[in-house]
């Protein structure tokens, strides 16, 4: 008889992925896995409907008890993080030795499966992209909640192609200490020069972390290349972009990636003022793209030309007359406003992706637009971007208004 044959070397095969439970849940795929765990799918055999689950690893040595507690109170803070830009967390427990997270689901690709595929975004999409995931900052900071791993990995296309931060796994909130001060957790080649050579997180190395993707989103690379952590450390002390020679092929996102990737992070904006200043230009990039695109107009023949203009200025004498009054320089529109020389104002499409309760709102805001009532268009406007966040549309939309007579609202 063999040592085979005895069993010596007989493997055990690990039991159907289909077959695993973990509390209520039954996997039924794996997602993915890194240093600090694996992602899996899962079916909540309760609800009935399809999640993620991501096991946490103890990889820092603290003792088990005080980690599962620790872990539980950052789980919890997390799952009150409601943010359309933040995958949602639904519940948490223990399997064996590892706590888990229980997740929002979400099938769309990750933007470094996009940028793999495309190899740049344009930056219009860019400026759409970073402001929903500033504003996604902007909830979790306000909060005390600091994400220390931002990159394109972390960021997950969702339906109606809203982007979602995904991945607190090595979040830090207040009064919490599962992850420890002073030791690097996350990926170094977005980290912030603090995070990399002292192991210090902030909101402020999160806005360097999402200024250092939206740079790979823009260029097709990494910040400062494909080179090891050693040399990130020894390289750490030089700005990525020069603030004093910006590369003109960033056009309008180049001063606002190097003030998010600025060396020092009290130089660095806060996620709100690069929302902000991101819908700014992405105000710009939208007028700039525009402009060269519009059809040119052929120029009428002249004597043509003066017959239409005779006819108009016969006509508006004749509606002058009959009306009694004098002309006005603008029309006065039903909502009380001035509307600008030339009546209509110009079309704004909706953003992509809204569900039906955003597009009525946006709907409405059309309806104020169209009523030549500016002040209350620009208030709901804000009001919609504060609960679905910035859309290059929605900031194109906010720069016309904010540019017309008599729009500024009491709140603003």
């Amino acid at each position: 008889m063999t040592r085979c044959q005895r069993g010596y070397h007989r493997r055990v095969e690990p039991p159907p992925v289909s077959e695993r439970l973990i509390g209520r849940y039954r996997v039924t795929g794996v997602l993915g896995a890194g240093a600090m765990g694996e992602v899996l799918r899962a079916r909540d055999e309760r609800l009935g409907r399809d999640v993620a689950i991501k096991r946490i690893k103890n990889v820092l040595g603290v003792m088990a008890a005080s980690f599962h507690t620790r872990f539980e109170a950052e789980a919890r803070a997390l799952a009150a993080l409601a943010h359309p830009g933040v995958v949602q967390v639904f519940d948490l427990g223990v399997d064996g030795d590892d706590p888990y997270l229980v997740m929002e689901l979400i099938e769309g690709p990750t933007l470094r499966a996009v940028i793999a595929e495309r190899g740049t975004l344009p930056p219009a999409e860019v400026c759409a992209l970073g402001i929903q995931l500033a504003r996604a900052l902007e909830a979790a900071h306000a909060r005390g909640i600091v994400h220390r791993d931002i990159k394109p990995g972390n960021v997950l296309r969702g339906p109606g192609g809203v982007w979602k931060l995904a991945d607190f796994g090595v979040a830090h909130v207040p009064d919490s200490d599962a992850t420890l001060s002073g030791q690097f957790l996350g990926t170094p080649a977005y980290a912030a020069p603090e995070a990399l050579t002292l192991g210090q997180f902030s909101p402020a190395s999160d806005v360097y972390g999402l200024a250092a993707t939206l740079y790979e989103a823009a260029t097709g690379a990494k910040p400062r290349g494909d080179v090891t952590m050693a040399e990130l450390i020894t390289d750490a002390e030089r700005p990525v972009i020069d603030p004093a020679a910006i590369p003109a092929a960033l056009g309008t996102l180049g001063p606002v990636l190097a003030a998010g990737l600025a060396l020092s992070p009290k130089a660095r904006p806060s996620a709100t003022a690069i929302a902000e200043q991101l819908a700014g230009a992405a105000s710009t990039e939208t007028h700039a793209v525009a402009t060269p695109l519009a059809t040119p107009r052929r120029q009428p023949r002249w004597p043509f030309a003066a017959a239409v203009l005779v006819l108009i200025v016969g006509l508006l004498a004749l509606a002058d007359h009959l009306g009694g009054s004098e002309p006005t320089r603008g029309a006065a529109t039903p909502g009380g406003r001035t509307a600008p020389p030339g009546a209509e104002p110009p079309s704004f499409p909706a953003p992509p992706g809204l569900d039906d309760k955003a597009a009525r709102d946006w709907r409405k805001v059309a309806d104020k637009v169209h009523d030549g009532d500016y002040g209350e268009a620009l208030h709901k406007l804000r009001e919609l971007e504060r609960k679905r966040g910035v859309s290059a549309e929605s900031a194109r939309l906010r720069s016309w208004l904010e540019g017309q007579p008599g729009a500024h609202h009491d709140d603003d």
